[in-house]
């Protein structure tokens, strides 16, 4: 009993030398660095003046802004009772080596080889706290140098800030890798780092500031007053009716929505509309089912904590406003995190291959915690207007519209009239070939088992159209496809149906 008490006794001590030792090994490291750091900083910035807490500071620009802020970190001003907020440039370099490994400056990041046009090259938006968690991964949270740095520092101001690897990222290096601002070279470990660091403006209440922005747009860009509200803080302003008006959106339907998504500065972060993803360097980003129309159901989406919805593909802020507009209309929204991405905000995803574990990351822009959105939107009218963006479906041809001249109409190729009367359907492919009949299409809104009376009618025109559509030549290009026809909307074969066709599309 004795010897094994000895025993356990002997390895605690043994452990305790091991423990010892190991920190005696590790401290004198650290020393080095730290001595190896303030030579370097006395070398080659003698005019830096080194802070409590171990940064040195460079001033390079002092504020001349009349009450420009300092940061405390002091919450009881906010409403939220949350910490300060700051917005902040900045561009970090390897110190001894000068290699960029982030920046805010996009013509930097054009001469790193690291610009990217979906990227929002900005101040930074977080909150005066080191080491926030908040964000998606530890590649945005404040390092303690920049901290500290700023606790020095009043708006306007511009410092380099030199950071020992203990205040900066230690041991585990970094990457800004799909964090939305990258730099060319990742930093290894154990590295001091130069920040040029600019406080842009400190912000006491982060959720009353974006409310004032919000409220200011509404009322000096939009026309808008206050009142004006779908609700609290989200406003919609109402362009455009279209042809098509007596069409409201109802809860529970599903709505195809077209979209362009902006910042507040103009900066467009996403759309569907391939025009404008080409005008704003997007395209190169997006594949061609990225320009589909965006399906909403109506009334099916739920605030949550970070304003999302489980639901549907849109934020509650789209959806709210959605609910107030008329199928075919257009109309620009604006509204707070508080119906968008909240106080967390949104950064790039990870997708998976199906032929490889390796993980890459989805091009798109990072939308900051307690930033407005602003989105332009379109609903699609819901049996077209008669463009070829939204052709007039079946339910607009025989219901709505009579005789009208120069319009695209679309459908399924349901079958053909075999005789004068539309009722004489054939939906047969068999039948129609071994009839020869050319020029009496039939679309509906569906492909199978179609009524008469679930159609409109179709008069081909003798030459090329007639060759490319008519089905006993074409049976395995246009039987049951989607067409769409530009012509003269007449009374034809017993209901209204397109004539004088000039031009078509098959899809």
């Amino acid at each position: 009993m004795r010897r094994g008490i000895f025993a356990c006794a002997a390895a605690m001590v043994i452990a305790l030398l091991a423990t010892s030792c190991a920190k005696q090994e590790e401290d004198p490291i650290e020393d080095q660095r730290l001595r190896s750091f303030d030579a370097w900083v006395e070398k080659n910035a003698p005019n830096a003046q080194k802070i409590e807490g171990g940064v040195y500071i460079e001033k390079l620009y002092s504020s001349t802004q009349p009450g420009a802020l300092t940061p405390t970190g002091n919450s009881s001003s906010s409403s939220t009772g949350e910490s300060e907020w700051v917005m902040i440039n900045y561009t970090g370099r390897e110190m001894t080596t000068g290699n960029v490994f982030v920046t805010r400056d996009p013509e930097i990041a054009k001469h790193q080889g690291s610009f990217t046009y979906y990227t929002h090259y900005t101040p930074e938006y977080v909150p005066y706290t080191p080491y926030n968690s908040m964000y998606y991964s530890s590649n945005v949270d404040m390092i303690m140098g920049n901290f500290l740095a700023l606790g020095q520092m009043k708006e306007g101001d511009i410092y380099r800030v030199y950071i020992p690897s203990s205040l900066a990222y230690s041991s585990s290096g970094f990457s800004y890798d799909g964090s939305g601002f990258e730099g060319q070279n990742a930093l290894g470990e154990n590295l001091p780092v130069i920040m040029d660091l600019e406080l842009v403006k400190v912000i006491k209440d982060p959720s009353k500031y974006e409310a004032s922005l919000v409220q200011n747009y509404a009322v000096s860009q939009m026309g808008l007053n206050l009142s004006d509200t779908v609700r609290t803080n989200l406003y919609c302003k109402h362009i455009s009716y279209g042809k098509e008006t007596q069409d409201t959106v109802k809860d529970g339907e599903t709505v195809s929505v077209y979209y362009v998504g902006r910042f507040m500065d103009g900066f467009v972060f996403d759309t569907n509309i391939e025009d404008t993803a080409k005008k704003h360097n997007l395209a190169q980003y997006y594949d061609d089912t990225h320009y589909d129309a965006l399906s909403v159901e109506i009334g099916a989406s739920e605030e949550t904590d970070d304003g999302t919805t489980s639901e549907n593909a849109v934020v509650v802020g789209m959806d709210a406003a959605l609910a107030s507009m008329l199928y075919g209309e257009s109309a620009q929204i604006i509204f707070t995190s508080t119906y968008g991405y909240g106080s967390s905000g949104q950064f790039p995803t990870y997708s998976t291959s199906s032929s490889s574990s390796s993980s890459t990351v989805v091009a798109s822009t990072v939308i900051p915690p307690y930033t407005p959105l602003i989105f332009d939107v379109m609903i699609a009218p819901k049996y077209g207007d008669g463009t070829k963006q939204f052709p007039y479906t079946f339910h607009a041809v025989t219901e709505r519209l009579g005789e009208v001249d120069g319009v695209w109409v679309e459908g399924y190729v349901a079958g053909v009239a075999l005789g004068d009367d539309y009722t004489t359907l054939c939906d047969t492919l068999t039948t129609i070939v071994e009839s020869g009949v050319k020029t009496n299409l039939m679309l509906s809104d569906k492909t199978y088992q179609v009524k008469p009376e679930e159609c409109f009618t179709v008069k081909l025109p003798e030459g090329a159209i007639m060759d490319a559509l008519n089905v006993p030549d074409n049976e395995g290009k246009v039987f049951r496809q989607k067409v769409k026809l530009y012509g003269n909307l007449r009374k034809y074969l017993g209901t209204y149906g397109i004539v004088d066709i000039t031009d078509y599309a098959i899809e």
